[in-house]
């Protein structure tokens, strides 16, 4: 009776499990290409880099015209990530920029990691990245 439970069991297994792939398999990929450039926080006058989830856009008039507090990350194909934060409405002129990062795509899992020159590693997935980009901040990794 064991036995027959047994293989009951398993076949229910090996039946149901290709379903939970389907997920992994349907998951939206991403290129490291689509990343390079400048993202913008458009029309943020303040700025939570300690958040969740993160929301950039590449820069367009519309970015432009609401923005009094621009909050550029900028990808660039030699591997280093820059930041730069311009407080108020003055372009340029009132601006802060941080130390870059080295940044690394995995492909496999949508995510971003990236490494300062100190060795402190940071994870992010992306959720989204077209018109604009979505990164969700992996603490739990960190």
């Amino acid at each position: 009776m064991k036995i027959v439970t047994s293989l009951i069991y398993l076949i229910a297994f090996f039946s149901i499990s290709p379903l939970f792939g389907q997920d992994a398999s349907t998951k939206m990929s991403f290129s490291k290409d689509s990343l390079i450039g400048t993202w913008r926080a458009c029309g943020l006058e303040t700025w939570d880099e300690e958040a969740d989830t993160l929301r950039f856009r590449h820069s367009t008039p519309n970015c432009h015209s609401t923005d009094c507090g621009e909050h550029n990350w900028s990808f660039r194909e030699s591997g280093s990530v820059e930041f730069i934060y311009t407080y108020g409405c003055q372009n340029g002129f009132n601006s802060v920029s941080k130390r870059p990062k080295r940044w690394l795509f995995n492909a496999k899992e949508n995510r971003l990691k990236f490494i300062t020159n100190d060795g402190y590693v940071e994870y992010y997935d992306i959720i989204k990245l077209d018109d604009e980009l979505i990164l969700v901040h992996r603490w739990d990794l960190e």
